[in-house]
């Protein structure tokens, strides 16, 4: 069985869907440093975050 994929979008990003779980920026800049999320390639959050 596979798991459901695990990506980061910017809260405007188009390509988020409809069953996403907001989070706060804390928490997104430790999933991007432990990499346990997959990045979104059009919104590129981590560019955001990384400032």
């Amino acid at each position: 069985m596979r798991t459901p994929s695990r990506r980061l979008h910017r809260h405007d990003c188009w390509q988020a869907r409809d069953s996403h779980t907001r989070i706060t920026t804390q928490q997104a800049v430790e999933l991007c440093a432990d990499r346990k999320v997959t990045i979104c390639d059009v919104c590129r959050p981590d560019r955001i975050l990384s400032h």
